[in-house]
């Protein structure tokens, strides 16, 4: 199901739903572990190079990037640069450094509970490994040669193995406004919506006929939107009725944590602050894990990172709101909850990295290996897999660095820790990186 905040409509049976009833139901058993994953999506292909740069091959790499590389000077000025042990402060660091806009998650790292996993990409056998839709059906699903031939996703396969796991609204929840395949399943539930969670209202009582609804000019535009409706009214009454169970509770969570201390801000390169929608994606994502909802998989997206040209005016803004956006949602859920937030792993995922060298539009082009983060107090603080050397005899012919680790072993081990078999999903059995 996939709502918008104005398209949000729910009978009044939906209301009707008592807080003592709504709060059993949250608190019911949850399958698998107790692990709360919340996936962020870097949509477009994040180049993973600027992301975290190798200071050990420093010279190699600004050879290939004369115009995009980051400086040496940046990064110390902003305190950037780590080693594979987090306890070592930026200013002996000698082995990286985080693109200098991620100063909040440089902080996080020395925490000891933020894994840089580095050069895991999809295998250089894989068909379509360059492609968008490929790529990004391979990163959500486990698959490689099955593009468009499931509708499982990684996420709901594991869910899946623990048969249909009690949710009071669903299984999984995507704020991104629409449904990624990742959540695809054959035994649970999955929402998507948009907007915040105040944004839910109800114009139509869900017992009223359709010749008795009146409709305003806006909504008929609105409801029109929706392709299986034969006409407005009818579609009212048809969303009402499906929606109505999932869209009450929701609305009530939303009066349990109004979340009005939620950072969702963001102040861009050229100093213009405004709210960022994927602090606010974050923002309703913590307020239901607050307020107890059982969902086992949460999903939120930032982008575009598919910079094929003037990517400094693009990707350090993009760096910046991710670094800010994770420590602040996890900063945000242990003040509030620390037992909570002990369940809780974010992870970060995205379709493909980009080429080692620039383009010649101050870009860089579909690339493999990139750089993954993973956070939370599950999760163990350091470097993991291997960056990808720039040396010329170590890339390919046509420039693409040499991937590290099949993504699939990523995966794996972010389906384990979720207490399910990965192997059935991603089709082998991968050594631990031992990040989780």
């Amino acid at each position: 199901m996939v709502f918008s905040r104005r398209r949000f409509l729910c009978g009044a049976s939906a209301l009707s739903l008592s807080m003592p009833g709504l709060m059993r139901a949250i608190a019911a058993d949850a399958a698998a572990s107790n692990t709360i994953l919340v996936v962020l999506y870097l949509s477009g292909g994040n180049d993973g190079f600027n992301t975290v740069v190798p200071l050990k091959q420093y010279g190699t790499y600004l050879g290939l990037r004369p115009t995009i590389g980051i400086s040496q000077s940046a990064i110390a000025a902003a305190g950037t640069a780590f080693d594979s042990n987090p306890n070592t402060p930026a200013s002996a660091a000698t082995t990286y450094a985080f693109h200098p806009n991620m100063t909040a998650l440089r902080t996080s790292y020395g925490g000891g509970h933020l894994a840089v996993v580095m050069g895991g990409a999809l295998p250089p056998t894989a068909p379509g490994l360059r492609s968008h839709p490929n790529a990004q059906f391979a990163w959500l699903t486990g698959a490689i040669n099955a593009y468009l031939a499931t509708t499982v996703g990684w996420a709901g396969a594991a869910l899946d193995q623990f048969g249909a796991t009690p949710a009071a609204i669903a299984s999984m929840i995507s704020v991104s406004g629409a449904t990624p395949i990742l959540f695809g399943s054959k035994r649970n539930s999955a929402v998507s919506f948009g907007g915040t969670l105040d944004g839910f209202k109800q114009p139509f009582p869900a017992n009223q006929s359709a010749a008795d609804l009146t409709l305003q000019a806006q909504d008929i535009a609105n409801l029109q939107a929706y392709a299986t409706a034969d006409a407005a009214t009818e579609n009212a009454r048809s969303i009402s009725s499906t929606t109505a169970s999932a869209l009450g509770k929701i609305a009530q969570l939303a009066q349990l944590v109004p979340a009005a201390d939620y950072p969702v801000n963001f102040t861009n390169g050229a100093g213009q602050t405004g709210r960022s929608n994927t602090k606010t994606e974050f923002q309703q994502i913590a307020r239901m894990i607050l307020a107890g909802n059982d969902s086992k998989v949460y999903h939120a997206s930032v982008g575009s990172f598919d910079s094929h040209s003037s990517q400094l005016s693009t990707q350090p803004d993009l760096l910046k709101l991710v670094s800010e956006a994770m420590v602040e949602f996890m900063n945000y859920l242990t003040l509030k909850n620390p037992t909570i937030a002990q369940n809780v792993v974010l992870m970060t995922a995205s379709e493909f990295g980009r080429k080692p060298q620039e383009n010649a539009s101050a870009g860089t082009d579909h690339g493999s290996s990139s750089m993954h983060f993973c956070m939370g107090p599950k999760v163990t603080g350091g470097v993991f897999g291997a960056y990808p050397s720039l040396l010329a005899q170590n890339l390919t012919t046509d420039g693409y660095a040499a991937v590290s680790f099949d993504y699939r072993n990523y995966l794996a081990d972010i389906i384990a820790n979720m207490g399910a078999d990965p192997v059935p999903i991603v089709g082998a059995s991968y050594p631990k990186l031992g990040f989780i």
